[in-house]
């Protein structure tokens, strides 16, 4: 995986193992260390589709490797440019 910094566009799966629910957003701040990027959204997709029911939020995720399972489905944040 190509390192996560500001300004990085980054692909965050809701869900280890399950590619069709997912955020994608433009990393504003890394806090913690660089355990969590904070994230302004982009786009939401839930199960396949775009999610245009509800405003896309800012969120936080944690680093790959802090979070049950990401040893077993690598890939949970993936950087797109």
């Amino acid at each position: 995986m190509s390192e996560v910094k500001v300004g990085s566009i980054i692909r965050s799966l809701d869900f280890a193992g399950n590619d069709t629910c997912y955020m994608i957003g433009k990393v504003v701040s890394i806090l913690e260390g660089g355990d969590l990027y904070n994230c302004k959204a982009i786009l939401k997709v839930w199960e396949d589709k775009v999610d245009t029911t509800t405003r896309s939020r800012d969120f936080s995720v944690p680093r790959e490797g802090l979070i049950f399972a990401d040893d077993v489905f690598p890939g949970r944040v993936t950087v797109l440019a």
